[in-house]
């Protein structure tokens, strides 16, 4: 990436990217499909901000992304709204199921948003996820190829100061 998230803007891209790096099962999932635990260098690989291709992003994959209700400033209270799409090639051993393929995939992603809603209410520091929802249902990319597809699930992810 030529240009680093700054702004006031770009900034909340870059600290979700920095709290999915932090989720631990992401490198579990990472080292499940490339057989070695990776480093902090190869979890951020996985993960990119705004308009990256994800065909050429490795498995699993995390796109950040702005959506409608991107950015919401109210005083001094920020908060707003990003989307999110992770996708991850399906496994040889569900290749022939589609309904097998779809759980392992859900619960990979289960796994991962459990995990930074861990984070979030851990005050480590990350940003604060209100809350997260689909926004599409998981589908494989390429339709009835399951051995060519990845399967992807749409987020929206909702961050800002916690509201008591």
């Amino acid at each position: 990436m030529a240009v680093s998230p700054t702004g006031i803007l770009s900034r909340p891209l870059a600290n979700l990217r920095t709290a999915f790096a932090a989720v631990p099962f992401l490198s579990t999932w990472i080292e499940e499909i490339d057989g070695e635990e990776p480093d902090a260098a190869t979890i951020l690989s996985h993960i990119a901000l705004v308009a990256a291709d994800e065909a050429t992003l490795p498995d699993p994959c995390i796109v950040i992304y702005t959506s409608p209700d991107f950015f919401d400033s109210g005083g001094l209270e920020q908060e707003g709204a990003l989307g999110v799409r992770i996708a991850a090639r399906i496994p040889t051993a569900y290749q022939a199921d589609e309904a097998d393929a779809q759980l392992d995939f859900l619960n990979h992603c289960g796994a991962l948003m459990e995990g930074l809603m861990d984070l979030s209410r851990s005050g480590a520091g990350h940003t604060h996820i209100r809350h997260w929802a689909t926004t599409r249902p998981p589908r494989p990319s390429h339709e009835g190829e399951l051995g060519k597809a990845r399967y992807r699930l749409d987020l929206t992810v909702a961050w800002g100061l916690e509201r008591r």
